[in-house]
């Protein structure tokens, strides 16, 4: 195939981390930022809270291990093993640095899994990776994977596991981490998408309606091609703290392998439009123009009042129709 990828993505902490002095959970990786054979982006969720304290730690290994095997994967039935060998590869590592601090250990001690120091790095799993032949979704955990065709037409790779309740997630320092981890093939046959997404899942519990969530898709190719990947590169971790602040207020990180023949060489027509850019608080910007507009008619309605009941007067060097404050 003859499409050129590029990435993108950035990463945003959210309030809830903010105020309790927490690092930032989630990791962001790709060897595309400026173009590469294969196309690879990963994003990962560490899972945060005391349980989970090297999460952050686990999180950063995890798109490291999902950028060295996607390289030259192996074959289906042995990719999740690869995958989950490379990520404790480099928990065990480091624990072998830097060992667990006397209050760390006692965090330990009181957990349910007791003296598996791996659980402490518990993280999640999602990349999606640009081959000549094919492309292939893995995942792992919640989040999301998204595809976007080149008519703005977007679709979930894949779906939350049913029996899981709302805050629980399949993890890669789960024991059945390798059954769990799903994977889609997709042949490339002559109409690749335009974008692919890899987000973590601060971005869609930001939505109060999973449609909305889906528009994204769109609204960012739009954004791309009016205004160019550069200055949507530069936006987005401002796009993705309005979201989190509006919404989740966890953790959001988005990253993105754009096919530039789809996307066009875009920015030749300026800025995007604010309400773009605004896409994650579609409700947001509806209230507001409701709020401007009724401040209008009562602006007018005053005006129309105050006229009324004024004396007749020498006309006034104020227009005709101009409200009266």
């Amino acid at each position: 195939m003859n499409s050129t990828w590029r990435a993108t993505g950035a990463s945003s902490r959210g309030k809830t981390h903010d105020a309790n002095g927490l690092p930032n959970q989630d990791a962001f990786a790709s060897n595309a930022l400026g173009g590469a054979t294969p196309s690879i982006v990963a994003v990962s969720d560490g899972h945060g809270g005391e349980a989970y304290f090297r999460s952050d730690v686990g999180s950063r290994f995890a798109v490291e291990a999902a950028l060295e095997v996607l390289q030259r994967p192996p074959a289906q039935k042995d990719l999740p093993g690869a995958l989950i060998r490379s990520w404790r590869a480099r928990v065990d590592q480091h624990l072998r640095e830097y060992p667990f601090a006397p209050k760390e250990q006692a965090i330990v001690a009181r957990q349910v899994w007791g003296a598996d120091p791996v659980e402490a790095y518990g993280a999640t799993m999602l990349a999606v990776a640009v081959y000549d032949r094919e492309i292939l979704y893995v995942q792992l955990g919640d989040g999301d994977l998204l595809r976007v065709a080149q008519d703005g037409r977007t679709e979930r790779i894949f779906y939350k596991d049913p029996r899981l309740a709302v805050n629980e997630t399949h993890s890669l320092c789960d024991p059945e981490a390798e059954s769990r981890l799903q994977q889609r093939r997709e042949a490339r046959n002559g109409s690749d998408p335009a974008l692919l997404m890899a987000s973590t899942d601060g971005y869609s519990n930001s939505f109060a309606r999973d449609d909305d969530f889906l528009k994204i898709g769109d609204d960012l190719l739009q954004m791309i091609r009016k205004s160019g990947v550069d200055n949507v590169t530069a936006d987005l971790p401002r796009m993705l703290k309005d979201t989190s602040d509006a919404g989740s207020k966890d953790d959001i990180t988005l990253g993105m392998l754009l096919n530039m023949n789809a996307v066009g060489r875009a920015g030749d027509a300026g800025p995007a439009p604010v309400a773009v850019a605004s896409h994650g608080n579609r409700f947001i910007i509806r209230i507001v123009s409701i709020v401007i507009a009724v401040a209008v008619l009562a602006a007018a309605y005053y005006a129309l009042n105050v006229r009324k009941s004024m004396p007749p007067a020498p006309p006034s060097p104020i227009p005709l129709g101009t409200a009266v404050k």
